[in-house]
């Protein structure tokens, strides 16, 4: 991969293999950081168990399935919101918000 170049291109079958090997700084999550050239950023996150309900201030998320299923919840407010890092806030769920189940994947 070349990092160096505008333009940032990570094989699929690369990416698969690398966040498949990426440590878990906490139990149940997994990340390799692609491009940190502020103000834009790309991550690659793995997660195999539910976590806290998140809101990024300055974040767009894509959400891609790769294995299993899961669900995507928008809008609504956060329980108990408490910002972890600057522009990110975590709570214990969230409240009037919609819940879209994606397809399993085998």
């Amino acid at each position: 991969m070349d990092r160096t170049s505008e333009v940032v291109f990570v094989p699929a079958k690369q990416l698969l293999s690398e966040i498949r090997k990426a440590p878990e700084p906490r139990p149940s999550i997994s990340w390799v950081d692609y491009l940190d050239a502020p103000p834009y950023t790309a991550t690659v996150i793995r997660r195999t168990a539910p976590d806290h309900s998140e809101v990024h201030k300055d974040v767009t998320e894509v959400q891609y399935v790769i294995e299993g299923s899961g669900n995507l919840v928008t809008g609504g407010s956060l329980l108990e919101a408490v910002e972890t890092e600057s522009g990110e806030l975590r709570g214990r769920g969230i409240i009037g918000a919609r819940s879209a189940a994606s397809r399993q994947v085998i």
